[in-house]
């Protein structure tokens, strides 16, 4: 999340978090499955109170499959402890991911 005082968009876009992001993309891409912006995203059935939500896995769909699947395509073993969630934000209109929980 963005300190009090800093700002999420300019934070957002610094060298760093934009480094980090395209090596989860990268990490994350699975063969026909098409990414933003050609793959559409939606998030249902989160609610919230105030300008803070967290976000789990089973309610970000891409083109119909929810990260979670996507996320464990490839894996085996035993995935039932598996969990990935975001904590957004709300700042002047605009959601930010501030952070992401991945529980293995």
């Amino acid at each position: 999340m963005a300190s009090p005082g800093e700002d999420p968009e300019a934070l957002c876009s610094s060298p760093d978090v934009l480094k980090t992001g395209e090596s989860l993309r990268e990490a994350w891409a699975k063969p026909g499955v098409k990414l933003p912006p050609q793959g559409k995203v939606d998030v249902t059935g989160v609610t919230g109170e105030g300008d803070k939500v967290t976000v789990p896995d089973t309610a970000i769909t891409l083109d119909g499959r929810t990260l979670r699947s996507l996320a464990l395509i490839g894996s085996s073993g035993d995935t039932t402890s598996f969990s990935l969630t975001l904590d957004v934000q709300k700042l002047d209109g605009s959601w930010y991911v501030g952070n992401l929980n991945l529980n293995i």
